[in-house]
């Protein structure tokens, strides 16, 4: 951890800007530029972290705060992105971020991708700027993700010009929940609907991946021996009569 790091994490914690167990380090660029925590770049700007005293208020600002991140914003061809690596525990994940899309050159084109490991999770177009201004909550299931690994989360624009396009992102956060045994729907909790599920993952798993991508056929794994097989119909169904497993 280099000094840069370290200084950032002290900003973070008497701002409050991260708790612990946090998935996302500075969702809200609060640190500045440059920034301990996201890799950042632009083709005409130093960053595309800004405040009032660097990029100006004519558009807009932050949703909160002071720092926000500005995509777009230049007359001229423009490719912006930050990236920065998070892990996300085993279970159930959202990503949620505010968007607010505070001009529109028109063109139809300039866009915005919010990518996972080079997986598109979210895409927008200036078109859309009806629904996206001001602020909108932007909210994704991005459970799927969610194996208790290292993964890369990126906010990457390309605007065109000659008009301008602004693509303004805040508090961007990945909420988690664990996992819940014998949550065989991925609803958060174990309960009736879970039984149909469970038995498709014990007689055909493929069918199961199929039906529940996000979901780990894992959580059916009662008795914890690492595979799910028939020395689990026995606990799972003694874990949905107590409402739960101990």
């Amino acid at each position: 951890m280099n000094r840069n790091h370290l200084v950032a994490m002290a900003l973070l914690s008497l701002s409050g800007g991260a708790a612990a167990g946090q998935v996302v380090m500075d969702g809200g660029f609060e640190t500045g530029t440059p920034n301990a925590f996201w890799d950042e770049f632009s083709t005409n700007f130093a960053s595309p972290i800004c405040n009032t005293q660097r990029c100006g208020s004519f558009f807009g600002g932050p949703f909160a705060g002071d720092w926000w991140a500005w995509f777009g914003g230049a007359t001229q061809p423009e490719v912006g992105w930050l990236e920065q690596i998070v892990t996300i525990p085993l279970g159930t994940a959202t990503l949620r971020f505010q968007l607010d899309i505070t001009a529109a050159s028109g063109n139809g084109v300039d866009g915005m991708l919010v990518r996972i490991d080079a997986q598109t999770v979210f895409a927008v177009r200036e078109t859309a700027m009806n629904s996206y201004h001001p602020y909108t909550e932007v909210s994704i299931d991005i459970s799927q993700f969610a194996d208790g690994g290292d993964h890369v989360l990126r906010f990457e624009s390309s605007t065109s010009g000659p008009m301008r396009t602004n693509f303004f992102v805040d508090a961007v956060e990945i909420l988690t929940s664990p996992a819940v045994p014998g949550d065989m729907n991925c609803d958060g909790a174990l309960n009736g609907a879970d039984i149909d599920p469970f038995f498709l993952a014990l007689g055909d798993p493929a069918a199961y991946l199929l039906a529940f991508p996000n979901c780990d056929p894992l959580n059916g794994d009662i008795n914890g021996d690492g595979t799910l097989n028939g020395g689990d119909i026995d606990p799972f169904f003694r874990c949905l009569g107590a409402g739960g497993c101990p």
